[in-house]
């Protein structure tokens, strides 16, 4: 039988991550929106801003993926 107390531990850890990305999940897809509107709204003249709409999505994408990662282990622990 397993000990609950590890298990309860193993849990909440995962949670935690998963509590903590939903912030950056919002503040991000924000960001990367307003400034992909401003890059179709103006094409071509704001050089710099693609760079950083890139470094946006891309740390968003490294955040979903993480996500994903601790839902699936999640996931494994209720039902396996």
């Amino acid at each position: 039988m397993p000990d609950l107390r590890v298990e309860t531990f193993y849990l909440q850890r995962i949670l935690n991550i998963e509590a903590r990305t939903e912030y950056f999940f919002v503040g991000l897809s924000a960001l990367g929106l307003i400034t992909g509107y401003v890059l179709n709204k103006a094409k071509g003249r704001y050089k710099n801003l693609t760079i950083i709409h890139g470094i946006f999505n891309t740390v968003l994408l490294v955040l979903v993926l993480i996500n994903f990662c601790s839902g699936i282990s999640l996931t494994k622990s209720f039902l396996f």
